[in-house]
C-alpha cells in the first residue's frame, strides 16, 4: 500500500495524525451525543494539529476528524504524553502486543478498519502528571462549524 498523495511518505507526523483519526472514527461509532472522546499521543505536532484544527499536508484527515465529530455530537480533546510514559502505545507500534498486554492486564486488542481514503482500542492508561495540559475551553459547535468551514476553503 502507498499513502495518499497528500501525505508525506514515511513521516512519522502521518502516521501519527492516522492513528488519531483512526481511533476517533473507532470510538465515535460506540458513543452517544454529547459524550467525550480523549486520545493521548506523543507526538505534539498531531497534538497541535487536532488542538488548532491547522495542518498541511493532512487537512484531509481533519475534514474527516471533524465530520465525525459533528455527526457524532461529542467532545474531543488530544493530549501530549511523553514518550517515556506512554509504554503501551509504544509496544503496540512496534508489534509487541504481548508485552503491551503484560503493561496493561486486560488490555485488548482489536482489529479496525482506518478512514477509507488511508493505508489503512482504545483504552484508558496511567499517565504522568507531567503530561497534564493546560485547560482550554470546549469549542461551541458554532466555532467547530466556522472552523471546519476555513479548513474547507
Amino acid at each position: 500500500s502507498v499513502t495518499p498523495g497528500s501525505a508525506l511518505t514515511g513521516t512519522i507526523f502521518f502516521f501519527e495524525a492516522l492513528a488519531v483519526t483512526s481511533a476517533l472514527l473507532n470510538s465515535v461509532s460506540r458513543l452517544q451525543p454529547g459524550w467525550r472522546v480523549a486520545i493521548f499521543t506523543d507526538n505534539l505536532n498531531t497534538v497541535s494539529m487536532f488542538n488548532s484544527l491547522a495542518a498541511l499536508p493532512h487537512n484531509w484527515l481533519l475534514m474527516v476528524a471533524v465530520n465525525a465529530i459533528l455527526a457524532a455530537q461529542i467532545d474531543f480533546r488530544v493530549f501530549y504524553v511523553p514518550g517515556v510514559d506512554n509504554v503501551v502505545a509504544d509496544h503496540l507500534s512496534r508489534w509487541k502486543n504481548v508485552e503491551a498486554g503484560l503493561t496493561s492486564p486486560g488490555l485488548s486488542i482489536s482489529p479496525f478498519e482506518p478512514p477509507w481514503n488511508t493505508l489503512g482500542q482504545q483504552k484508558m492508561i496511567p499517565i504522568s502528571p507531567r503530561a497534564r495540559q493546560p485547560l482550554r475551553d470546549a469549542w461551541s459547535l458554532e466555532r467547530l462549524v466556522h472552523e471546519r468551514s476555513i479548513l474547507l476553503g
